[in-house]
């Protein structure tokens, strides 16, 4: 954490640090492609966790006609985890707490393979965060 003092205050700004691929859905996104029908899952880790007062806005990737379908969740396997509904494009899930990891679920049905996006749309309703790097991210 770093403490950054302004002559009408202090500011505290936390730096989060992930993958790239971790920080990269708070700043347009992460993309792969399943080549044929299947599942595909990945988890992104914070460190610290990113905090979080009242929501989450997501983008993931679904088709009506259930051949791609996508969810995520916050915090698998903790006692504060909620999951998004298979189906929904842009959920938004209440939550208050801390995010330690988001877990990504992809599928298709598609024997020719589909290609899969998912974004952090914005915290609280707001996108404060600053990309410091490739694989930091500050919230003020």
């Amino acid at each position: 954490m770093l403490n950054l003092l302004l002559m009408s205050g202090v500011v505290t700004t936390t730096f989060h640090t992930s993958s790239s691929s971790g920080i990269s859905p708070f700043f347009g996104g992460n993309s792969w492609r399943i080549e044929t029908s299947g599942v595909f899952a990945f988890t992104h880790t914070y460190s610290p966790g990113i905090p979080v007062s009242s929501s989450v806005k997501f983008y993931t990737e679904n088709w009506t006609n259930g051949q791609k379908q996508m969810y995520v969740t916050i915090n698998p396997g903790s006692s504060n985890s909620v999951s998004s509904s298979i189906g929904t494009q842009y959920p938004v899930l209440n939550f208050s707490g801390v995010i330690n990891s988001l877990y990504v679920w992809s599928r298709t049905t598609d024997s020719s393979g589909d290609r899969f996006g998912f974004a952090v749309l914005n915290i609280d309703g707001s996108t404060n965060y600053t990309k410091v790097n490739s694989t930091t991210l500050s919230i003020p």
